[in-house]
C-alpha cells in the first residue's frame, strides 16, 4: 500500500530506494524544479510540495503546487516515477530514469477527470442521463492521480457523485454498484462512460463518519450490529458451473 504524508518545507530525510533512482530529486524542490521547467513553458517562481504517494521499490507519485510568474493562481502538475505510470504526460528522463509530468485536471490515466471538471462537457453527459436544469457546479473531492478520482455535481435540482477510474476498472465498478444498489444502500448508477472511466452515481443523504465523530454525532454511527447485518444482505457470489 502506498505510504502517503504532506510534507511541511522541504523533504529533510529520503529513503534510499535503488528501483526509484530519481526519488531524492522528486522531493527536492529545487532539483524537481529542473524536472518541472520541461512541463511548463511559463517561467517558474516557487515550487511547493503539497503531497506524495510512495510505494517502496516500486512508485512515488508528488503533486507540486507551482507559481507561475504573471499568474493568478498556482499551477498543479503531479511527477510520477516507477512501475505503472500512465501513458501520456511529458515524459522527462536525465539517464538515471524517467519521470511522467501532467498539469491537472489532465490526468493522462483518467481521461474523463478533465471533461467531468468542464461544464461544458459536464453539461452533455448530464443531457444524457435526462438531466437538463441548469449550468451544473463540479467540485473534486477526492484524487489519487492516475487511479481515480470522485467529483460532486450539483445543478439547481440534482446532486450526484462521479467515480472517475481508469477506463479498464470502470466495468467493474459499475457491475459492483448495479449488483448491490438492490440489496444494500449504496448509491444506484445513474450511467456510465466507459471509453472515459465515469460512473454518475446518486447522492445518498448522511453526514461523513468524520464529521460525525469530530461533531460528537458518534450515535448516527453505525454499530456493529448494523455493520454485519449489512455484510448478511450482501448475496455471496454465485459459484461457477461444473464441467463435470
Amino acid at each position: 500500500m502506498p505510504q502517503r504524508f504532506v510534507p511541511a518545507g522541504r523533504v529533510m530525510s529520503v529513503p534510499n530506494d535503488p528501483q526509484l533512482p530519481l526519488l531524492a530529486d522528486l522531493l527536492d524542490r529545487e532539483a524537481a524544479r529542473l524536472l518541472l521547467d520541461a512541463a511548463l513553458p511559463e517561467t517558474i517562481a516557487a515550487v511547493r510540495i503539497t503531497d506524495v504517494a510512495y510505494q517502496p521499490g516500486r512508485l512515488i507519485t508528488v503533486r507540486y503546487s507551482i507559481e507561475v510568474a504573471g499568474a493568478p493562481a498556482p499551477v498543479v502538475i503531479t511527477a510520477m516515477h516507477g512501475a505503472g505510470m500512465p501513458a501520456g504526460g511529458v515524459r522527462v528522463s536525465d539517464g538515471a530514469g524517467e519521470v511522467a509530468l501532467w498539469r491537472f485536471p489532465d490526468d493522462p490515466g483518467l481521461p474523463g477527470l478533465a471533461l467531468v471538471l468542464d461544464a461544458g462537457a459536464l453539461t452533455g453527459m448530464l443531457a444524457v442521463l435526462g438531466i437538463h436544469d441548469g449550468v451544473p457546479v463540479a467540485t473534486l473531492r477526492a484524487h489519487r492521480p492516475g487511479r481515480r478520482a470522485v467529483v460532486e455535481v450539483r445543478t439547481p435540482h440534482h446532486r450526484l457523485f462521479v467515480k472517475v477510474v481508469r477506463p479498464k476498472r470502470v466495468a467493474e465498478l459499475q457491475g459492483i454498484h448495479a449488483a448491490l444498489a438492490p440489496h444494500v444502500p449504496i448509491p444506484r448508477s445513474l450511467g456510465w462512460q466507459p471509453d472515459l472511466g465515469v460512473v454518475f452515481l446518486d447522492a445518498l443523504p448522511g453526514i461523513p463518519l468524520a464529521a460525525a465523530l469530530v461533531g460528537g454525532q458518534v450515535a448516527l454511527v453505525a454499530g456493529p450490529d448494523e455493520l454485519i447485518a449489512l455484510l448478511e444482505a450482501i448475496a455471496p457470489p454465485e459459484e461457477p458451473e461444473s464441467d463435470a
